[in-house]
Formats: C-alpha cells, structure tokens, sequence
C-alpha cells in the first residue's frame, strides 16, 4: 500500500543506491517531510547544504590515497553526500532499475484501483520520473521517461473517468456518489504526493521535456472535473429543497395521533401497502429540520474539500489553477466556502490579469461589508490581504533571480493596488479587532509599505495610533516593525523626517529600547 512517505523515500533509496546521490533531497526536499509522525524522535540529518555535484573516481589508488590522507573528519564531512559514481558504474545500474520499472507497470492493473491508490502511483511514477532526469542533466532523453509519461498520463485519464462518474452519480443524487467523500481526506494527500513532484517545477524551468506533454494534458482534465465536482456538490444543496417541495405537495401525509404532524417531520406513506393508516410498519422519512441541516452541511464540506484539492494544482498549473479557483469564487455564495477560495487566491498570485487581481480586491471588500454587518470583527478577511501582500513580496525578491517571475508582478495595475491601499485602510478604521487583529494589521501596514511606499504612505498615521494603544502586546509588535519606517526611499526623505520629528517618537525609542532589553535577557 502506497503512502506519502513512500512514494518519495524509495525512488530517492534506489537512485542513491544507483547514482550515489539524492536528487529529491537536493531539490530541497526535507527529509524529514517524509518521515512518519510515529518516528520524529529521530534526528534526521539536514540535506539543505548546496551540492557540488563531482564525481568521484573509485580507482583503487585513489580510495588508498583516500584512506591514508583523510582523517575521520573530511571522510564525514557533509561534502560526501554529494559523490556521484563514475558514468560506467551508474548507467548499468539505473538501466537495468529503469527497466525493471518498465516490467512492473505492464503488469499493473489499474481498473478496479481506488481514486487515491491511482493517484499514490503517479506520485511515484513522477519521482522516478525526476530522478531519472536529473541524473542525465545535460543528456539525451531515454526512452524510459517517455514510456513513464505515457502511463502517468494513462492513469491520470482513469483518475478523471473516476472523477467523472462520481460527479454524474452526484447530480443523480445516488448514494454511491457518497463514497469518493468518504476517504476525501487520503485522495487529498495523494494528490499532494503527486502534484509536489520537483518533476513539475521542472517542466516549468525547462520547455524542452517534450515528453510530458500529455501528463500536463491530463493534469489540466482533472483540474477541470474536479470544477464539475465542486459545481454538483454546489447543486446537490438547492436540488434537495426542490425534491423536498415536491414530496410534501405529492406524499400523503397522515393527521392521525400516531402520525403527528409538524413543522420540522413530515410522513410519507404508500397508499397501496399501508391501507391502515393507524398501522405501525408506515415508511417515515424524515424531510425537515435536522436532515435539511445535515445535507446542507454536508454540500459546504463536500465543497470546501475539493476547494482544497484543487489548491494543489498551484505547483504544476499555476495560472489555470487560479482562473479556476477564480470562477468557483464568483459563483460561490456561502461565507465559509467562499473565505477558504479568496484565502487559496490570495497565497498564491498567478493572476492573469491586472483586471481580474482588482475583481479579488473587490470580492475582499464585498466579504468585509458581510461581516461588518454583522458586527464581528474581519480577522479572515486580514489575514487573506497579509498572505496577498507577503504573496507579493515574494515575487519582488524572486523577480530579482528569475525574470519569469516577474510578469505576475507586473500584471499588477496602479488602480488595483490603490484598491488594495483603500480596503487596508478601512480595516484599519474598524474598531472591533482584539489585540490579535491589531498586530496583524500591523504586519498587514508594514508589509504595504514594503510593496509600493507612495501608496503605503497614507496609512502611516493609522501606524503610529499604535504607539498609544492599551495592550502592550501591541506595542511590542509595533516596535519589532517599526525599522520598516526608517529604510532610505527614493523621494521619501520628507517621510523620514516626519517619524524622526514626531511627537511620539520618543515613546517609539523606548519601546524599542524595552524589547532589545527584553531580547538580551
């Protein structure tokens, strides 16, 4: 049985063995991401350092030179984890594992497999995938990662077929379409195990992996069932009222004392078997009150489960995946499915558009109207506006390495981040955040200032309030911070001065003091 753990751990046990190197752990995969919560007492040794990638010649004077010139030091040095066994000694070797591979899955039958068994297959198909890739960087393609992808993407299509019939058995209303929710929770972290993959970062780093081609088509096949899913879990709420309305105007229902009728229970009967209505083998079926709850219930949880799945998606589909999410946003009306979506937008900025960033912005501004309303403080909606500001930022400092980052940044217009600038500062005027509220919007203000100073430099005053307020919590947040104020702008000198000038500076000063104090004790 395939699990997270082992669909990463054993291609990384056989290609170490093969190679003499890690290439999952030096993509930056931690290793003790993979180790089970039953064996976190053990000290798992960190692979984060930066390899070097030599090789090592295994001649037999060169392992004597070794021994009688390395102490126990150099020889256990973390530089060793990066040895590489010579071509000759590690094409054989992962020839013949490649080929074994190949023997395995022919036999494979993946009919009758459940939806996350699949899935756990193509995670560890696409890791092997990787190794095999990154050993030959430089390389021809072998015919082995063709054939890899081409099952992959056979088993991506079985995936969507069974995504598919659970979606159709949905709108159907029929009990079987239950089931893919029943073991929500291990499809989910197979889909993890598959799309965290490095073979998809990959793909995006590197167009000429002709090879995987199809498995992308696949993946975006699922993407787009798995929207149908949501939209029928969606439909399956309203369809229930409507059979609901039509079993109350056709059933017939008994006012006898044995068969009360109320608000909350009605009974449906069958004329032809139950002739005495006083007779107790009647069929109830119980359509109101608790199980309309239930139902209804269940479509919000149903919905929010798949919103989670498709979150995924953002490592192999960045953009498709957030047009997706996008749309179900649109059409989503409950507040605790729609906070989860605009919360998924918002940590993950692959807008295609500048228009589209400022319709986000503005669904943030319609969820603040509802909760405002109802009078409770907005710490979901701040949160989504501190993940899309840090979002942001994270852009600007990748942007600096990799220019292909840098066009979800400049897909950003003026008007959209002057919208942004204007919610924040409407959060700030609200008076019903707890001490928690209020050092988040302070790292909230902060982080604005960071992504564009003219904007930010209207929300300052709202800043310095903080100094005065009654939680020293608050104060303590603010004077962590507060060096974002002092960095040298372009055409922020006057800024500058006013904040060394200010009245409150003083009181500024020692709070920094008092936490630098508090730091050294």
């Amino acid at each position: 049985m395939l699990n997270k753990q082992l669909v990463a751990i054993f291609p990384t046990a056989v290609y170490a063995l093969c190679t003499g190197g890690t290439p999952l752990l030096d993509k930056g995969l931690s290793p003790s991401h993979y180790v089970p919560e039953t064996l976190n007492d053990v000290k798992v040794e960190d692979h984060t350092h930066e390899s070097e990638h030599e090789f090592f010649e295994c001649s037999v004077e060169v392992l004597a030179r070794i021994g009688h010139e390395s102490d126990l030091e150099d020889v256990q040095s973390p530089s060793c984890q990066s040895i590489r066994l010579p071509r000759q000694i590690r094409d054989p070797l992962c020839h013949e594992v490649e080929n074994h591979i190949l023997e395995i899955i022919k036999d494979e039958e993946h009919e009758k497999m459940f939806l996350s068994d699949v899935i756990f297959l193509c995670a560890i198909l696409s890791n092997f995938m990787y190794c095999s890739y990154s050993t030959r960087l430089g390389e021809e393609i072998v015919p082995c990662l063709a054939t890899l992808s081409q099952y992959v993407s056979k088993l991506l299509d079985r995936a969507a077929s069974i995504l598919e019939k659970s979606y159709d058995d949905l709108v159907c209303g029929l009990s079987g379409s239950r089931s893919i929710f029943d073991t929500i929770g291990t499809i989910r972290v197979s889909f993890e195990s598959f799309l965290c993959s490095p073979l998809f970062n990959e793909m995006q780093n590197d167009n000429s992996i002709d090879v995987l081609a199809a498995v992308i088509q696949s993946v975006e096949r699922i993407l787009k069932v798995l929207a149908k899913l949501y939209e029928g879990s969606s439909s399956s709420g309203s369809n229930f009222h409507s059979k609901r309305d039509d079993l109350d105007s056709s059933a017939s229902v008994s006012s006898h004392d044995s068969h009360p009728v109320n608000s909350r229970t009605s009974m449906i009967m069958d004329m032809e078997l139950d002739v005495n209505i006083s007779s107790k083998d009647t069929d109830a079926v119980k359509i109101g009150g608790k199980a309309t709850a239930e139902i209804l219930a269940s479509s919000v949880n149903q919905r929010m489960e798949v919103v989670s799945i498709i979150t995924k998606f953002f490592s192999a589909l960045p953009f498709h995946t957030w047009d997706v999410m996008f749309e179900l946003m649109e059409k989503e009306s409950d507040p605790r499915v729609l906070e989860v979506i605009i919360h998924g937008l918002c940590q993950h900025p692959h807008w295609s558009s500048s228009r589209k960033f400022l319709n986000l912005v503005t669904s943030l501004n319609d969820f603040l109207d509802i909760q405002a309303n109802l009078k409770v403080q907005s710490l979901n909606v701040l949160a989504a506006i501190c993940s899309l500001l840090e979002s942001l930022l994270s852009l600007d400092d990748v942007a600096k390495f990799k220019r292909r980052t840098l066009s979800s940044r400049e897909k950003l217009s003026e008007e959209g981040l002057i919208s942004l600038g204007d919610l924040v500062n409407k959060i700030a005027d609200s008076d019903l955040f707890d001490w928690v509220g209020r050092t988040k919007l302070i790292d909230c203000i902060c982080n604005f200032i960071l992504v564009d100073p003219q904007i930010g430099q209207s929300m300052i005053e709202k800043l310095m309030l903080m100094l005065r307020d009654p939680d020293y919590r608050v104060r303590l947040c603010f004077a962590q911070r507060v060096g974002v104020l002092f960095q040298t702008w372009d055409g922020h000198f006057e800024l500058f001065q006013d904040i060394w000038y200010d009245a409150w500076f003083s009181f500024a000063f020692c709070c920094i003091i008092t936490f630098l104090v508090c730091q050294t004790n």
